[in-house]
């Protein structure tokens, strides 16, 4: 929840980007389950994405017959220093958004809002 509100908030973030971290923070606030699969699936996306770049800046620098293969090779190598961390990280941030609604949940009811407000 932290890392939407930050980007949502932020000057001269894109209106897509905002779109894209407005329908996040919706999943996480009416479907937990789905907001997990879509940043895991958008953290995987990142990851190989960033993995290919890295594979193509080193096949830049190979000698013409052997780019194809240094592109492989590289880009197989650095997929999951990419996707593990930010997977990862993207399902802590999940969790952490949603035990952070539940606390707030459980500290409303416990503050006076009554069984009327549970549901």
């Amino acid at each position: 929840m932290a890392t939407t509100e930050a980007v949502t908030d932020a000057d001269g973030a894109s209106p897509y980007l905002r779109s894209i971290f407005a329908f996040q923070q919706y999943q996480l606030q009416n479907n937990p389950v789905q907001a997990h699969w879509y940043a895991g699936g958008c953290a995987t996306v990142l990851g190989c994405a960033l993995a290919a770049v890295r594979g193509l800046s080193v096949a830049v620098t190979q000698q013409k017959g052997l780019r194809m293969a240094a592109f492989i090779g590289v880009s197989r190598a650095a997929a999951p220093l990419y996707i593990i961390p930010f997977v990862l990280g993207s399902q802590l941030d999940c969790y952490e958004a949603t035990w952070a609604r539940e606390k707030a949940e459980k500290s409303r009811v416990w503050a006076g809002g009554g069984v009327a407000d549970l549901g």
